[in-house]
């Protein structure tokens, strides 16, 4: 048996429930799925660290705070946040904050209260924030779990999806492409999500506060099956690849994976390079077109 265990041996177990993020890191490698969540091994955050800006909030970190500022903002009624709020926020949550990027921070939810999506939460009959959910595709499929930013019930009786990104991402990164490869997975659960609890329709917005863009995606009732189906074949196409290795080493996956300087088949010139534009698309992979009701 290897030193790492016996990873077939393990698959069964690890697969009766999957979330958002836990589905995505099977897709992009099983091998790093199966340090991280088999054996617990936790990823290099000193590697990220080495690798971002020297000042300012780590993008986790900051990521958190926005979320939370974003959760207390009353869109009905927005009381914009100072500076010294986003700092009380931050200590509640044990960041430590220079007064910048608090000033940055105020200023990003003061242009996020101004923007379509939150009119159409000021508008809603309901709002559920941080809005957990579970569903099974059937009695021997994995148990699928997560939690939305918001969700909001519209007066037409469908229902708005946010999803915050405070990603810092640059002018010229198509968004729409983005999502395509970064977050359809998450796209599709969310959409299911709702659809399973009975709305006539959802729009899933993929909301880029620091570009103050935003993406969306509507579905009507009637593509909850196809959704079902496509649901399906992505999480048995993870059973079928078990945890091998990634095919498409780079960056962006393999930065903080524990097992990149000893445990991994590939060397550094893969796991520490930059993917082309073919190769983007080919990082989509598992992704299906879904249906689109405009």
């Amino acid at each position: 048996m290897s030193p790492l265990g016996d990873r077939r041996a393990a698959e069964p177990q690890q697969l009766r429930a999957l979330s958002y993020s836990s589905l995505t890191e099977l897709e992009r490698c099983g091998y790093r799925y199966y340090l991280e969540r088999v054996l617990g091994l936790a990823e290099d955050r000193s590697a990220a660290r080495a690798a971002s800006a020297p000042s300012g909030l780590e993008a986790r970190a900051r990521g958190t705070l926005v979320h939370r500022l974003m959760e207390l903002l009353d869109f009905s009624e927005p009381q914009l946040p100072t500076s010294q709020d986003v700092g009380d926020v931050a200590h509640e949550l044990g960041l430590r904050v220079e007064a910048s990027e608090r000033r940055e921070l105020a200023a990003l939810v003061a242009a996020a209260c101004r923007a379509d999506p939150a009119a159409r939460v000021a508008g809603a009959v309901a709002v559920r924030r941080e809005h957990p959910f579970a569903f099974s595709l059937g009695p021997h499929e994995p148990l699928i779990s997560g939690v939305i930013d918001l969700v909001a019930s519209e007066p037409d009786g469908s229902r708005l999806v946010l999803d915050y990104k405070s990603d810092r991402v640059g002018p010229d990164a198509d968004l729409a492409e983005l999502v395509e490869r970064e977050y359809s997975i998450q796209r599709l659960l969310y959409a299911l999500a709702v659809l399973r609890e009975g709305a006539v329709a959802v729009e899933v917005v993929h909301w880029f506060l620091e570009r103050e863009r935003w993406v969306s995606v509507r579905y009507a009732a009637g593509d909850r099956l196809v959704l079902e189906e496509q649901l399906a074949r992505r999480i048995a196409r993870a059973r079928e690849r078990d945890f091998a290795v990634s095919e498409l080493p780079h960056r962006g996956l393999c930065l903080t994976c524990p097992g990149r300087t000893g445990l991994c088949s590939w060397g550094e010139s893969e796991t520490l390079r930059e993917l082309s534009g073919d190769e983007v698309k080919l990082a989509r992979g598992a992704g299906e077109e879904e249906p689109q009701s405009l």
